[in-house]
């Protein structure tokens, strides 16, 4: 580039920002006068090296907008994300470890007050964290920041009562969480203006990022590790990701120190863009979140499988990393208020027309991506437009403020599956050989004559045989008294073959299918068994209880299994208990899968005590005493690990 252009792209810099400065709709017409006024000269001989003096740090010519100083301050930022707001979107997998192990003595609306806490005071810290970053810069509220959220975490390790982890949790973290997130936003500013919004986006897309990684992280671990073990390895991961982001995370402009005043907090509610822009963003962040919630639950309603719902909420938070970026760089080009503006059309469109009428997979798999990648643009361009119409000197308040008000007002609402289940789809019509069922039907006993009969039913050749042999074995009890002790009442009826056939069915096809060793057919599985256990509850009074018992026990002991290879532990532990009811000896299998699923959940002592009872049921069952030697093992290695 020459010089001649290098001044003409000056000149146009220049012209831009002064007249956007007239307008009163940027940053710059947030600044004094004496800072933002070019000089009055030719501009030509302003433009000189000799003659222009050099620009204020206010002056847009004076943002770098690139360089190596500028980027390493993106990427810090992009870790101070990760670690905050990323971390945030895993609480719903805490929900149900706490409600099944922990603390399941809780309600479960008294354990989400943990997880609702962290979100709520995250957000409500904005303008606090925010005055202090402008009166002190970045460095001292990052240190703060991660000091507290790094020892809420392992404070969370040590927790067993409920109040401790509302302190170390839901206070002591989130925290430092707000002390970590709200400078890294504001610092990225005062670096970038022509590239603000791109540069925010890519800072932005960390929390969606941590989203995809944390959930997965944590839910992965916990099995093999242990609770108190994964929350540490969660603390390092973070503790290591914030020495980078203190190192490279600092803001160009030096903080300016001012005395404490309440008035500076209400001031920006007075500016009418401000105002505006606070109204619209409260009213699209109060609906934004709720796919996140249900999306789910939509799936699994509308026949989605519960193993490819589970990766709804990834493809969300994937998408939204691209819906971070992406659009920051487009809005740089033709306005970020622009942007902004169609994001939200773009998000309204796709949920009236594609997420509320979808039925199919695709469909919703398809709504998960758009919409991810929607919802990421919104969230990542709302500090952009608040940086736009406002000092930069001022943007850690003004930044913490909107977002307190948006945002810290929502108690999340966690889905989980141990508490909220899916109604099932309607079952797959059965074979004709299978279909056939079996009814209780209403008789009538005549007082007089003590003939039971069907005045109500229709006619039928069946039911009149039925009848005949029933009122047979009937006259007979009733003649039977202590006059005629010789007298023995005919045999009951044999049990209906083709219920017994059936039910043998059922359980010989749920055993082809969890054979197939997918998820898909565990779940196939899963289902064939539950048509067992129903049919086989579903016999008649007089046939023999022991049989149904002996049915049952078979049938939720398999269940139990297939449960257990989705990693559905809380149901695979509940089958099995039932199955043991059923049958209490000669049922080592069931004793041995309810201990795992216990073992399996971290409920160490339960388990224990589980498999010591079916020990001296079972006697000396090899299966058993093994499973007692590892939960005895990984029960000392999780003591150790939680001292």
């Amino acid at each position: 580039m020459t010089s001649e252009e290098a001044k003409k792209e000056a000149l146009d810099d220049a012209s831009s920002y002064g007249s956007r400065t007239l307008e009163g709709s940027t940053e710059a017409a947030a600044l004094p006068e004496t800072e933002t006024q070019l000089p009055t000269q030719d501009p030509e001989k302003a433009l000189s090296e000799k003659d222009a003096p050099p620009p204020g740090p206010m002056d847009p010519r004076s943002f770098p907008d690139g360089g190596v100083k500028a980027w390493l301050v993106v990427f810090g930022a992009f870790c101070c994300l990760f670690v905050s707001f990323g971390w945030i979107n895993c609480i719903g997998v805490f929900q149900d470890y706490y409600q099944t192990t922990l603390l399941r003595q809780y309600s479960p609306s008294t354990i989400s007050w943990i997880v609702s806490l962290e979100t709520f005071m995250m957000f409500l810290g904005g303008p606090v964290v925010g005055s202090l970053y402008d009166n002190y810069g970045p460095r001292y509220v990052l240190l703060f920041g991660s000091f507290m959220h790094v020892f809420g975490l392992m404070m969370t390790s040590l927790a067993t009562e409920y109040y401790q982890f509302i302190l170390a949790q839901g206070i002591c973290s989130p925290i430092g969480a707000s002390f970590i997130f709200f400078p890294a936003v504001s610092t990225v500013s005062t670096w970038f203006f022509r590239r603000r919004a791109l540069a925010i986006g890519v800072v932005a897309s960390g929390s969606s990022l941590g989203g995809v990684i944390f959930p997965i992280f944590t839910q992965r671990l916990i099995p093999r590790i242990g609770f108190p073990w994964t929350i540490r390895a969660a603390a390092f991961l973070i503790f290591g990701l914030l020495v980078i982001a203190n190192l490279t995370v600092r803001s160009r402009l030096p903080p300016t120190r001012k005395p404490f005043d309440l008035k500076k907090f209400v001031k920006p509610f007075s500016e009418s863009t401000y105002l505006l822009l606070l109204i619209s963003s409260f009213f699209v962040f109060f609906g934004i979140f709720l796919p996140f919630t249900f999306i789910q639950l939509q799936a699994q309603a509308n026949g989605m499988s519960v193993n490819l719902a589970s990766y709804l909420l990834a493809i969300l938070n994937a998408a939204s990393i691209f819906g971070r970026t992406i659009p920051g760089y487009f809005a740089d080009r033709y306005g970020r208020f622009n942007a902004i503006i169609i994001i939200n059309f773009f998000c309204a469109i796709i949920l009236l027309a594609l997420w509320l009428p979808s039925r199919g997979n695709a469909a919703i798999i398809v709504f998960a991506a758009l919409y991810g990648f929607a919802s990421g643009g919104f969230v990542s361009m709302v500090p952009a437009c608040v940086a736009q119409i406002s000092d930069v000197r001022e943007i850690g308040i003004r930044t913490g403020t909107l977002m307190a008000t948006t945002t810290s007002y929502k108690k999340p609402q966690i889905i989980h599956t141990s508490t909220l289940r899916i109604p099932p789809p309607p079952p797959q019509p059965l074979s004709p050989a299978m279909d056939e069922t079996f009814t209780l039907l209403p008789l009538h006993l005549d007082p007089t004559s003590k003939a039971i009969s069907a005045p109500s039913l229709p006619s039928h050749t069946a039911l009149a045989t039925e009848l005949t042999a029933l009122n047979a074995l009937h006259r007979s009890l009733l003649t039977l008294d202590s006059t005629n002790p010789g007298l023995v009442p005919p045999p009951p009826l044999p049990l209906n073959p083709k219920r017994s056939a059936q039910i043998q069915k059922m359980r010989e096809q749920g055993n082809q299918s969890f054979k197939k060793s997918t998820p898909a057919s565990a779940l196939e599985a899963i289902r064939l068994y539950s048509y067992g256990v129903e049919m086989a509850l579903q016999r008649p009074p007089f046939e023999p209880a022991a049989i149904v018992k002996d049915e049952v026990a078979v049938l939720m002991a398999n269940r139990a299994q297939a449960h257990m290879s989705v990693q559905q532990w809380a149901e695979g532990a509940a089958d099995a208990r039932t199955s043991v009811e059923m049958k209490r000896g000669g049922n080592a299998k069931a004793w041995w899968r309810r201990g795992k699923c216990l073992c399996e959940m971290g409920r160490w002592e339960d388990a224990k005590a589980w498999v010591a009872e079916g020990l001296e049921v079972e006697g000396n069952d090899g299966e058993l005493k093994e499973l007692m030697g590892e939960i005895v093992a990984r029960g000392e290695r999780s003591r150790d690990g939680g001292k």
